[in-house]
């Protein structure tokens, strides 16, 4: 591989395994091992349940220490986005942290269908009233569709697999015959990548990414000119990368990756 000058790390399958944060025991020696070398590191991250700050708070407590400002989530940009669209009054498919976090941004929470957009996110909750009531505000209403992220599938804390918000998204725009294109909050999108890109000033092929998600990190942003490197510790195997234009590297954990990097 290239000098890596700055290292872009998903979150939930690479530092954490699940939901719960909870840090895979090599994660503080190979952020320790990044801020020796003094690479800039930025975590990007598709996760909707808890914003930037509770993020890096929680992280810090496990033992990995990250700042707040080298955090980027769908809820860095959601806000701006919505509010570009015109979009006031949300029917949110997400957790009870989400909505309190669109309000608290100045958006008015709904539970009926006549509302401006429909906001997805991962909802372990969902329920056949919640479908309901967003592909009628889709479909009747003309509620535009964001999606916090397009991530197609997530890996639950069970090890089950569930569709994800670019899932969700296409079951809608199928169903209700939705005109436009999906908005898109999370990584590969427009405002997040200008996000990420003008904060680290870097030209796309010093960059790495470390990721276990093969489509969107993996090869989306192989297709900008970056490094990539699979985990095989989250959702992706190496079997699963053989489908399609390989990763520059493939490691079995964060061990591993320090390792092949010669650290």
């Amino acid at each position: 591989m290239k000098p890596i000058r700055a290292m872009l790390l998903d979150m939930e399958g690479v530092l954490v395994h699940g939901s719960r944060l909870e840090p895979f025991p090599d994660a503080g020696a190979f952020m320790a091992a990044l801020r020796g070398k003094g690479i800039p590191v930025r975590l990007v991250t598709n996760h909707t349940v808890r914003p930037p700050a509770e993020i890096a708070r929680r992280l810090r407590e496990a033992g990995i220490p990250l700042a707040e400002e080298e955090i980027l989530s769908p809820l860095s940009t959601c806000p701006q986005i919505l509010e570009a669209n015109g979009a006031k009054r949300l029917f949110v498919m997400g957790t009870d942290g989400l909505k309190r976090f669109l309000a608290a941004a100045g958006f008015e929470i709904a539970l009926d269908p006549e509302v401006d957009a429909v906001v997805l996110a991962k909802d372990l909750s969902m329920g056949f009233n919640a479908i309901k009531t967003a592909a009628t505000a889709v479909k009747r209403h003309g509620a535009l569709l964001c999606a916090l992220n397009d991530n197609r599938l997530i890996l639950d804390d069970d090890g089950l697999a569930f569709p994800g918000p670019g899932a969700m998204a296409a079951l809608f725009t199928h169903a209700c015959g939705y005109p436009k294109p999906v908005l898109q909050c999370g990584k590969m999108s427009p405002l997040y990548n200008d996000i990420l890109f003008r904060d680290l000033g870097l030209a796309p092929s010093s960059l790495a990414i470390v990721s276990d998600d093969l489509e969107t990190d993996i090869r989306g942003y192989a297709g900008l000119g970056l490094q990539t490197i699979l985990t095989t510790t989250g959702k992706c195997s190496r079997s699963d990368a053989r489908g399609g234009p390989p990763p520059d590297l493939v490691v079995d954990s964060l061990t591993d990756l320090m390792i092949q990097l010669g650290w």
